[in-house]
């Protein structure tokens, strides 16, 4: 690295150097891929209403890990609830379960059409990049249900009204 204007060199320059040239390509698509997580995030981020996020989570899906069937679980305290279910399926070939809170799980049930090893690794990512937001709808709902209802007298608040 002698010689050369550190102005010049990027982060993928600096990776080059670092990564053997066997790995190279792979190590450049995994970067495309964190990028790529990066606005999947800001985009579902997007998304207020509850169904319209589970909609836009399952068609970025769709179209980065060509998921056929999809399911999300929230379990807490032994209960299940379906937060979203898109073309029922009895078996999956991927399954997932990521701890949201203390007792709070949420499980991702998928039939992927490519169920290799870097697709399901890919897929793990972006997951876990879901679930954070997933989290954050869940604080969200239940600041609205608090909001609706007095604390005190245990009456309904005007927003509840409205």
């Amino acid at each position: 690295m002698k010689n050369t204007d550190i102005t010049q060199i990027t982060l993928l320059d600096r990776l080059q150097q670092l990564v053997q040239d066997s790995n190279l390509e792979e190590v450049k698509h995994i970067i495309d891929m964190l990028l790529d997580m990066e606005q999947f995030k800001y985009i579902l981020e997007d998304e207020i209403n509850e169904n319209s996020f589970y909609d836009r989570l399952l068609k970025l899906l769709q179209t980065k890990v060509k998921i056929k069937y999809f399911k999300i679980i929230k379990i807490s305290q032994d209960e299940q609830v379906v937060l979203f279910q898109c073309n029922k399926k009895t078996t999956y070939n991927y399954e997932t379960k990521i701890k949201l809170a203390k007792d709070t799980y949420v499980k991702f049930l998928c039939y992927l059409s490519n169920d290799d090893f870097y697709t399901k690794i890919i897929l793990n990512s972006y997951l876990r990049v879901a679930s954070h937001l997933i989290y954050v709808q869940f604080i969200s709902l239940e600041l609205k249900e608090a909001e609706q209802v007095d604390t005190l007298t245990k009456l309904l608040t005007r927003n509840a009204l409205n």
